[in-house]
């Protein structure tokens, strides 16, 4: 009965699915794979062409710094895809790679959009300015607070998919390595697939959910950056490639997708999957170029910067680390003094609607920000 649970990706056609590739003659898997090649090798080219404009004109570090990490996103998608599609049968301990990074980059966009506004400290302030604030839909019925604690609850939304997302990654390998993940198997009771993907589905809706939420309240903050399209250029690779994922999966239980004779029916499931993602990030490396444009960037100084030393800088990932041990495991209070001590300089740039202050005068106890923001705005 134990090996009525066991299910492989590779099936019992490996050998003749490699012969497929290079044995003679040329067949639709053979000309998918050099058209994925094609389109992997374009977004790459576009992307590290974008990528090389932010980085020498690098004048905003704690902005640019987050965009770089999020335009690596297509490269990473698109190569992986595309080995995914070629080595099919490595093709759950690929995604291992991409699902990491998918995770990052929602992490990314969040504090993007943080420092857009100003900053944590900054925005902790605001919200503390706001009496009450109507949730939207579907929770559009419910009003909260955002005084005390809505910021700190919108980065463990959106930081949570960091972590649920990898985890679930290392599930699927381990079950793979059993025989017991099946993907694409969506009815078998002892499929890891459905339970994986459906842990998933709730982790990056609550993430999504998370950054549409934040994007309302700072919109007013938000409205100069134009963070729409950047937004929704990176749900469009994250909800595309998953939803595609169990549209291919449903093909599959209704025998739309099913074994040829060189082919397993999960052999093609992968290769239609990762052929739609290479050519998704083509069309997602253009969206990039008018999303995250440089040119905002190069008028803010004459002079170029390294790029090198740049990189460098973006590689440099202690902030998502950082964020995660303030969003889960930090416990001090906005009335904390050692925020207090912390804050007694507090500067508002990056947007002509942020006005820059410093504060010289001691902070309320109440609220260390408030009286800050209030003058402010006089």
């Amino acid at each position: 009965m134990v090996d009525d649970w066991y299910c492989s990706p590779t099936g019992e056609h490996a050998s003749q699915d490699e012969a497929g590739f290079f044995g003679g003659e040329m067949n639709a898997f053979s000309y998918a794979w050099i058209a994925t090649a094609l389109c992997v090798f374009f977004s790459t080219v576009l992307t590290i062409k974008l990528i090389y404009k932010h980085l020498i004109h690098f004048h905003k570090p704690s902005q640019q710094k987050h965009i770089v990490r999020i335009l690596l996103m297509v490269p990473i998608y698109s190569i992986d895809s595309w080995l995914s599609f070629r080595y099919y049968w490595l093709s759950v301990y690929f995604d291992l790679i991409r699902d990491c990074y998918e995770a990052i980059v929602i992490y990314e966009f969040y504090a993007l959009l943080l420092e857009y506004t100003g900053g944590y400290m900054r925005m902790k302030a605001v919200f503390g300015l706001k009496s009450g604030f109507k949730l939207v839909a579907p929770l559009c019925c419910w009003t909260v607070s955002p005084k005390r604690g809505l910021l700190r609850w919108l980065s463990r939304l959106t930081l949570q998919y960091v972590l649920v997302r990898p985890f679930m990654a290392l599930v699927a390998i381990i079950l793979q390595s059993r025989g017991m993940y099946c993907p694409g198997e969506i009815s078998a009771y002892y499929a890891g697939y459905p339970w994986v993907t459906l842990i998933g589905l709730i982790s990056v809706t609550v993430a999504m959910y998370g950054l549409v939420l934040f994007y309302a309240v700072a919109r007013e903050d938000l409205k100069v950056f134009n963070p729409v399209p950047k937004f929704l250029s990176i749900k469009f690779i994250i909800m595309m490639s998953f939803w595609q994922s169990i549209l291919v999966a449903g093909l599959v239980q209704v025998k739309v997708i099913h074994d040829t004779k060189l082919w397993t029916t999960d052999n093609i499931a992968i290769g239609v999957q990762n052929t739609l993602i290479c050519f998704e990030m083509l069309i997602v490396a253009v969206w990039h170029y008018f999303a995250f444009d440089s040119h905002e960037f190069a008028s803010q100084g004459p002079q170029k910067t390294q790029w090198w030393s740049s990189l460098v800088a973006c590689f440099n990932i202690l902030d998502v680390i950082v964020e995660t041990r303030r969003s889960f495991f930090s416990i001090r209070r906005y009335d904390d003094p050692s925020l207090v001590q912390n804050a007694q300089t507090i500067e508002l740039t990056d947007s002509a609607s942020l006005p820059t202050f410093t504060r010289s005068r001691a902070p309320s106890t109440t609220h260390p920000f408030a009286s800050a923001i209030v003058a402010s705005k006089v």
